[in-house]
């Protein structure tokens, strides 16, 4: 946004002590480098050159003129989160330093694990607001502790509690979602962003007819849990002998990238040592 009559605000940010290092400018010699990937362009005063939720163009390199990155408090007023005034400078995040909200627009998560908490604490660093919507009474029943404890101290995340999600509605993105709450009350709610973190369910229905089987929930059984084991088998082993599951399809298995990478890791010796065995069994001209 291009000279509009908003409040300053950001003084602070300006006085911080990695400024320089935080909004660089660009010497001579580097704008001229970079003319020749975009292109020349003016803009009227007051002119918006993109707002939060659209998709930005890219970056804009100041050659002459002042440009305004304005957001909005808790009670809808415009203010100036960063000025651009000098050649050479460029559109970046200012979030890092003013730790406030720049230029993303409210956020709503649905999802009361963990996962959805690590979402909801990244998210509120850079987002204007985010509501969180659960099916249960409270966080403290599906998520740890250690992540709910810090949802409850940001000021910008709301928890709507007893909430269903029933319908979402737009166009060329979304524009609003239909929601359910405590008592049967139906409302809605202006989003253009949602993330859904409701769990996983395992696309293993081809497995039927394969022998490989799988708990109630359709997670595939790997060693000790399989009906009737063998004594020693290698854990990841599925109940067929050389066939074997790592990460979320595997049923009792932490949910998480770094424990598959581990098992990933792990079921490598274990088919080692199958193949091993295989071949410590098999006789002279036997294929």
């Amino acid at each position: 946004m291009v000279d509009n009559p908003v409040p300053e605000d950001d003084a602070g940010v300006r006085e911080h002590p990695r400024y320089a290092q935080m909004f660089p400018v660009l010497t001579e010699e580097d704008i001229q480098r970079v003319r020749r990937f975009g292109r020349l362009s003016h803009f009227a005063v007051g002119e918006c050159l993109y707002r939060a939720g659209s998709l930005c163009p890219g970056m804009f390199l100041i050659l002459s003129g002042k440009v305004r990155i304005v957001g909005r408090d808790g009670l809808g007023h415009e203010r100036v989160l960063h000025t651009y005034t000098q050649r050479g400078e460029f559109t970046s995040d200012v979030t890092q330093l003013s730790n406030k909200p720049a230029v993303v627009e409210p956020v709503l998560l649905v999802g009361g694990g963990n996962s959805a908490g690590q979402a909801a604490v990244f998210l509120a660093a850079h987002a204007e607001h985010v509501h969180l919507f659960i099916r249960g009474t409270s966080l403290e029943h599906s998520m740890s502790r250690y992540l709910t404890e810090r949802i409850a101290v940001l000021p910008n995340v709301t928890v709507h509690t007893r909430v269903d999600l029933r319908a979402l509605e737009g166009g060329a993105r979304l524009e609003r979602v239909y929601y359910r709450g405590a008592g049967g009350v139906e409302g809605c709610m202006t989003t253009h962003h949602l993330f859904v973190f409701i769990g996983a369910a395992p696309n293993t229905a081809w497995l039927a007819t394969c022998g490989v089987q799988r708990d109630e929930k359709g997670f595939v059984l790997t060693g000790a849990e399989v009906p009737d084991a063998a004594p020693h088998v290698p854990s990841l082993q599925t109940s067929l002998e050389g066939v074997f599951a790592i990460g979320d399809v595997r049923s009792g298995s932490i949910k998480r990238v770094a424990s598959a990478v581990g098992e990933g890791a792990a079921v490598v010796a274990q088919i080692h040592a199958v193949l091993a065995g295989m071949r410590g069994t098999c006789q002279p001209g036997t294929r």
